[in-house]
């Protein structure tokens, strides 16, 4: 097995990496590192369970490689993907192999649309700034999440994965992740994953089974302010809170709703 070097600047992004419902919201303020956390979290399952497959969704292709990227990067050494023994990045497509066979898809909305979505077999996926995210591509993209089967488990842990009754294939983990700054209280991220929302909270019938359940058992929300991220500067920090009581709501403290002078401003 393949490794990634793991670290946490805080306990936001550690409460992230171990999280295990399936639906996993990093929400906040700037710069509380939500992108870091769930770039880390799909680095380190890509290098465990080889044959893995990701997407990592921006709106803006122009902000997916000048800061998602770059966030990734940082994260994923090259010799994860030396092209010496099988890995390949080919920026141009947006196309990461690693060295064990796990991929990773580089996608932009400036040149994809829900078809291409829609035909997407992955076992993980990331929306960094989902909150720019139409809801009909976010549903989307999560009914493709753990549509790839093709993914193994670690050999020394072979024996401690079930698999499916009907395929025989092994049941890996996947995750649909979303990194996002606040909006208001009728945004459909706070609907689905805040610990306030009356949806969130609502129980709710499967149609087929007819089982009660609610969304909180699959969909968590972790949520931090900048002053958590003791790796950001005392001047940028100083510079958001001298912002208008709207803005430092949103992006200094990381707090979702409709605040005083949103409307106006």
């Amino acid at each position: 097995m393949i490794k990634a070097p793991i670290s946490f600047i805080n306990k936001f992004q550690e409460d992230v990496f171990y999280e295990t419902k399936r639906n996993i919201c990093a929400s906040g303020a700037y710069g509380n590192g939500k992108t870091y956390a769930c770039c880390e979290k799909l680095i380190f399952l890509a290098t465990k369970f080889p044959n893995y497959k990701c997407a990592i969704l921006r709106r803006s292709g122009t902000d997916l490689n000048r800061t998602t990227k770059v966030t990734f990067f940082k994260i994923c050494p090259p010799e994860l993907y030396d092209e010496k023994k099988g890995g390949k990045w080919n920026e141009h497509k947006g196309y990461l192999k690693l060295i064990n066979g796990s991929e990773f898809q580089f996608l932009h909305l400036d040149k994809i649309d829900e078809n291409v979505v829609r035909g997407l077999e992955i076992n993980s996926a990331f929306i960094d700034q989902a909150e720019e995210i139409d809801e009909n591509i976010a549903s989307h993209l999560d009914s493709r999440v753990g549509r790839w089967d093709k993914a193994l488990p670690p050999k020394d842990k072979i024996h401690d994965f079930s698999r499916n009754p009907v395929t025989g294939t092994y049941d890996i983990p996947s995750y649909m992740l979303l990194g996002c700054n606040p909006e208001g209280t009728d945004h459909w991220i706070y609907q689905q994953y805040h610990p306030d929302s009356d949806y969130h909270n609502e129980l709710l019938e499967d149609p087929e089974t007819k089982e009660k359940y609610r969304l909180s058992d699959t969909h968590v929300m972790y949520q931090a302010a900048i002053t958590e991220n003791p790796a950001v500067s005392k001047e940028l920090k100083r510079t958001l809170s001298r912002k208008s009581k709207s803005f430092r709501d949103r992006f200094y403290y990381g707090r979702w709703g409709i605040t005083e002078g949103s409307i106006h401003e």
